[in-house]
This record gives structure tokens, sequence and C-alpha cells, in this order.
């Protein structure tokens, strides 16, 4: 299966410009590249790129580039080894506000062997994207470099349950017990009052099996179902709010139980497929492609297989920012209905751990509370969010290696006024 996906990077990536862009050279020269619009899904476009060619020494860069086919947009690119790409059709308050971004961006990569990737898309349409830092072999990554994204993976695994709920496969206020055929008998009396609404709004009750995650005592997701079944509750479900991977796990065991596909493919085809997205992929602990950043792993470990449906897929920046169009109530719908993305973006009413930062809906964060929309991510050393703004700005970083901020929470803390600023353009 990633075989065929691989051969796709590049493509997607200028697939999401829309309109015309500009491909950015590390010396800050733009070139326009002209491309025409789908007419179907605003995402998913066809575009010609020109070619950009560089040479990186120790402290200097030098690039190429073909004649620009009309004026350049100014985008403050100038680190030894970032590269970017941006609208040439961009106002010069989108080019402000990406250039307050990177800067951002580059007060977490000096020094250090950190890899970040930013993007920034308006109502489904692509405005800028940048990243800087190695591969897991030590050479500069670009723009087609897929990142793990952690917990940002709850979006896919939701967004799928919902399209299943839509189809009449999957029934949110039933009990899970009674759409779910298994052999296993939880270990807890409660865990047969667990609905599907209580899995997506991390209600449910389930611990968050740290150990069984993050230890080494589970090497499948498959069996990380098994040991939910088995745990005593903390709570009855629908009454508290406790954040747990294994709600997210068991979806996605119901998920290829119902759709008979294996939960990877099944995404693919209800989700990714319908946005255009074809970098995303689940990944092992210790798979570390060539052309991705490089990752702390941790002995013993592997976190990235027990997770599954809770937090292993990767992808690059740019698709992160198309994702979110999916949540875009402005927008033709593209994964859901209206009337579903309405639920999914409404709160749960149980406040979660943390109220000031964010309230949950379906699958879903409703950031300080429910002014953005998305999810952030944590694992290892992976630190990342996607947010959809009010005005219909997309806006996703995501970091790899050194732990300069502590979670996805605090990474949206991290780059809270540039958040702010780019929520106040038109």
């Amino acid at each position: 299966m990633r075989g065929w996906r691989a051969a796709f990077l590049v493509l997607s990536l200028v697939a999401f410009a829309g309109c015309s862009s500009s491909t950015v050279a590390s010396n800050g020269e733009v070139t326009d590249v002209p491309t025409t619009t789908s007419a179907t899904v605003p995402l998913v476009t066809t575009a010609t790129t020109t070619a950009t060619s560089s040479t990186t020494t120790s402290s200097t860069s030098t690039s190429t580039t073909t004649t620009t086919t009309g004026p350049p947009v100014a985008l403050d690119v100038s680190l030894t080894s970032d590269v970017g790409l941006i609208t040439s059709g961009a106002t010069a308050q989108e080019i402000e506000q990406v250039q307050q971004l990177i800067q951002r961006c580059r007060s977490i990569w000096p020094g250090s062997n950190r890899s970040i990737a930013m993007a920034v898309s308006h109502h489904g349409q692509f405005v800028a994207s940048w990243t800087v830092g190695k591969t897991n072999t030590g050479s500069p990554i670009d723009l087609t470099a897929r990142f793990r994204i952690a917990s940002m993976s709850k979006m896919l695994t939701s967004l799928t349950v919902m399209r299943l709920v839509e189809q009449g496969l999957i029934q949110l206020d039933v009990p899970f017990v009674q759409q779910y055929t298994t052999s296993d008998t939880a270990l807890d009396s409660r865990f047969a009052r667990i609905t599907v609404r209580h899995l997506l709004t991390h209600t449910s009750g389930l611990p968050g099996l740290r150990g069984s995650f993050f230890r080494g005592s589970v090497n499948d997701w498959h069996e990380a179902v098994a040991v939910a079944y088995d745990r005593d509750m903390n709570f009855e479900p629908g009454t508290l709010f406790f954040y747990s991977n294994a709600n997210f796990v068991v979806l996605g065991a119901l998920i290829e139980q119902v759709t008979g596909l294996p939960y990877e493919q099944a995404v693919h085809q209800l989700v990714l497929d319908p946005l255009g997205i074809v970098t995303a992929e689940m990944v092992d602990t210790e798979e570390q492609p060539a052309t991705d950043p490089g990752y702390v792993v941790t002995p013993g470990r592997l976190y990235m297989q027990a997770l599954g449906p809770a937090g292993a897929w990767v992808m690059t920046a740019t698709d992160a920012a198309r994702l979110m169009a999916a949540y875009d109530p402005t927008l033709a719908p593209l994964v859901v209905s209206a009337d579903t993305l309405a639920a999914i973006r409404t709160w749960s009413g149980i406040q979660s751990d943390v109220p000031d930062k964010y309230q949950y809906g379906l699958g879903l964060m409703l950031v300080t509370p429910g002014t953005y929309v998305g999810h952030t991510g944590t694992i290892e050393s992976v630190r990342s969010f996607a947010l959809l703004l009010p005005n219909g700005y997309a806006v996703t970083v995501l970091t790899t290696s050194e732990r300069k901020v502590s979670n996805g929470t605090a990474l949206i803390d991290y780059f809270r006024a540039q958040i702010e600023a780019l929520a106040l353009l038109p």
C-alpha cells in the first residue's frame, strides 16, 4: 500500500496549490506556477511546476530558478536549508502573517536537530507552506516530507465513524457492545453502557492504558482493544471527561467490523480519497523513510503499532491543512453532510480536563474554547496541531525531535499570537 502513495507525494503538494502559486527558493526568490483548478473538489487541482534546484553548504545556500512568469511574491526564506511555497495570489496581509508564522517556527528550529513544517490555507485553497530540518538520513527535508501527526490521527478516525453513521452502519447512541461482536468479555459491567458518542467525546470512562500503549506490553492496536475490555473503568459513561487513546482504538475495531475492510483502507476510501489526500498512511514505530524527518524512538516501545487509529498516521503539512477543509461549514460538503458537521463541531457538554484550553466535540477539539476547531498531537518527540479558524483560514504546524514545548496544546500556546493575528484577516 505504501509504494504507490510515495509516487504521488510531489503531485499531492502541487495539487493542493490551487489557482496559481509560487515556488520559493532559499534565497527568497519566487517563481510563479500556473495551475488549473478542478471543478469538483476545491482542494484537488492539477498543476505544472517550474524546476528549482539548490546547493547547500555548511553556512550558505545558492539556488537557481526558472524565469518568473509574473511579479515575484516576497516570502522571507533565508535559512540554509528551508524551503517554501506561496500562492502568487496571496494578499499583502496573508504574506505578512505567513512571514510571522515562519519567524515563530524558526525560533523553535535553530541550534537543534528539530524538523518543522507549517502550512496555511483559506477556505480549502492553498496559501503557503514552509519547512526546515533534516530527513532521517541527514539530508535537508522538503515540502514532500511527511511528519507523524500523533493524536491528530483521531480526526481521521472520527470522520470515518461519522461517514458510517450517515450510512446507517454505526449508531451514535446505541451501546458499543450491541454493534461490535467479540469473544472478549468486559471486566467492568459499566462497559455495556458505553456508546459510540461516549467514545468519540472521551466520556466513556475507559482508562488511558498508558502502560499498554507506551511501555511495550501491546505490540498491535488490535491487542489494545482486548486490553480495554479487561480493565476497570474510571467512571460511569457520559458523566465525566477523560482523554483516553483507548476510545479511538476501540472505534478503529468497530470501523473494521462494520465495513469488512482493514481500518487504514476504510479511512482512505471514506475520508482521504474524497479530500484528495494521498500522502497519509499509518507507520510503525521504527519505520523512518529516508525522505521524512528522523524521530526519537525509545527502545522497547512499539507505540505507533499499539495506538493505531488513535495516533499512528503520517502526512505532509499541506495535507494536514487540506484535512481541515472537511470541517469548514462554508464549503460544499467534502466528507460529511452539513448537519453531521454541525454535530461534530458541537461541545459534548462535559468539561474537558483543561477547560480553559479546549472542549471536545465528536472527535474534534474546540480550542479556546470553541473559537477554533482542530486537534493537537503529542508522542515521543512529536508535537503538532491543525486548526480551522472562524474566518476560514486553516493553519498546521508539525514538529519533531527535541522537546522545545511540552505537548501539542502547548505548541498552540507557543503560536498563539500568530494564530490570533491570522484569525483577524478578512
